[in-house]
């Protein structure tokens, strides 16, 4: 790794120089613990070099504009560079020279710091919504505070570090919902706790305190829960937004919370996992945990909070060829709220890998929803996937009662049907005998106000698919 470069400035559209900033984090956070467990100077230098790029101060290449270099527009980017500059500027403290602390110092008070007072002089979105942005944010903003805390004349550090606590425990601290399901999806859960967590051990170790982060929702302590629940056999369940490069982002927050909260489950979880190898683990583990992880644990467990329902069913905890089945309960709860007479419609959950617990959580709901129905095919051969699935259920349709459907919608696990979608979609297909298919529109109810990210992608259902369709084109 010391042989690899200082990256260049690049923006990646809306992500700004994100995955620029994480990198830098990352290599950072490792030449330092390097150097603190070798003493080798060549850590230190590498680190150096890093940083005086980074900070637009390198003479053989510029690093963004002059004065905003970690790119205010994307502030997840300010966020990860006081992370990565807090680190070296701690973790290497005794090594740099006088002049080199005062360089660090400099980055994190005027490319950071500053611009965090001027977010909350604007009241800055990001200052007001739970989940990852916040966290990261707020977060950076702690870190890089507390990291120059003792040695910043000019007062930003002080100024900032308390409007910055207030704020992360009154939002990244409630991050999660009654169940600990985590505000946004599966993988923004690593960013969110990750950066939780660090600001978090980073108040805890120099002021003696969290400052209530882990208690301003009485469910965080749970939220180690939502993420092993929902891990599979392989992989975890990716529902909503799963598609970030994490770089830094891990699950290794269990550590953290493990052993704060008194669950050594958490600890005993992660040790073994694929992303456990790093720095913060080696500070957070707790070496003298015994037993199995999963020794008390239920194999199912319903997260039952309205804003994010899900059930998490599995055979097994340890057999790597058991079945792990996810499905979010409010998809099939929604399907019974649409306004659309209750005996014209039948509902089918097509369960693909013919669990035995999914196939019995349908069938108790369908004792009191008669027109609920389940079915699992059995494959030979090609199996077609999820057209075969699909191909499976509506064959399936014509023998229930009511025989053969005049038509079919389909919808993922993941998808909550609005009170009229059925209405709004049967009336084109019954307008146009030439209608075939009829697609609406999908959107997601836990984006941030005024969607700053375009996560909706509302350009494409409110304007550019309108204009195909009277232009007679497909998509």
């Amino acid at each position: 790794m010391l042989s690899l470069p200082p990256p260049d400035y690049k923006k990646d559209g809306t992500s700004g120089i994100l995955d620029i900033a994480r990198t830098v984090q990352l290599r950072i956070k490792h030449w330092a613990y390097a150097y603190r467990l070798t003493n080798d100077p060549k850590w230190k230098d590498r680190i150096w070099k890093e940083i005086v790029h980074t900070a637009g101060n390198s003479t053989g290449a510029s690093f963004g504009t002059q004065g905003d270099s970690w790119n205010t527009d994307h502030w997840l980017d300010v966020g990860e560079f006081l992370v990565a500059f807090g680190i070296a500027y701690d973790w290497l403290y005794d090594a740099w020279t006088a002049e080199e602390r005062e360089g660090i110092r400099w980055s994190v008070v005027d490319l950071g710091l500053r611009k965090g007072l001027e977010s909350f002089e604007r009241e800055e979105w990001f200052l007001g919504v739970t989940g990852n942005w916040n966290c990261v944010t707020a977060g950076g903003m702690i870190v890089g505070a507390l990291a120059v805390l003792g040695d910043d004349t000019s007062g930003v550090a002080r100024s900032l570090l308390g409007r910055a606590v207030e704020n992360a425990e009154q939002h990244c601290g409630k991050s999660v919902d009654e169940s600990g399901t985590w505000a946004e999806t599966p993988d923004y859960w690593h960013f969110g706790t990750q950066a939780h967590a660090q600001l978090s051990s980073g108040l805890l170790t120099s002021l003696g305190s969290t400052f209530g982060m882990l208690d301003s929702h009485p469910k965080f302590r749970e939220t180690g829960m939502f993420h092993i629940h929902n891990m599979g056999m392989t992989e975890k369940f990716n529902y909503g937004d799963c598609g970030p490069s994490k770089i830094t982002a891990t699950a290794n927050s269990l550590f953290f919370y493990g052993r704060e909260y008194g669950i050594p489950e958490y600890g005993l979880f992660q040790r073994d996992r694929p992303d456990a190898a790093d720095p913060l683990s080696m500070l957070w583990y707790d070496s003298s945990l015994k037993g199995e992880w999963h020794d008390h644990l239920p194999l199912d467990k319903a997260f039952s909070d309205p804003r994010g329902a899900w059930v998490s069913l599995r055979s097994s905890w340890t057999d790597s060829n058991g079945v792990f089945v996810d499905i979010i309960q409010d998809t099939v709860r929604a399907t019974f709220n649409i306004d659309y007479p209750a005996h014209q419609f039948r509902v089918i959950v097509s369960d693909d890998g013919r669990n035995q617990k999914l196939e019995a959580w349908v069938l108790q709901l369908a004792a009191d929803t008669p027109n609920l129905y389940y079915t699992a095919r059995v494959k030979y051969g090609p199996a077609g996937y999820k057209a075969g699935n699909l191909n499976h259920a509506i064959t399936v349709s014509d023998t229930l009662p009511g025989g053969r459907a005049e038509l079919v919608a389909g919808l993922d696990a993941d998808m909550i049907p609005k009170k009229r979608w059925l209405r709004a979609c049967v009336a084109h297909l019954i307008r146009d005998p030439k209608m075939g298919v009829v697609c609406p529109a999908q959107l997601f109810y836990n984006v941030p106000d005024n969607d700053p990210l375009n996560q909706q992608s509302s350009i494409n259902w409110l304007c550019m698919d309108i204009i195909r369709d009277h232009a007679g084109l497909g998509w």
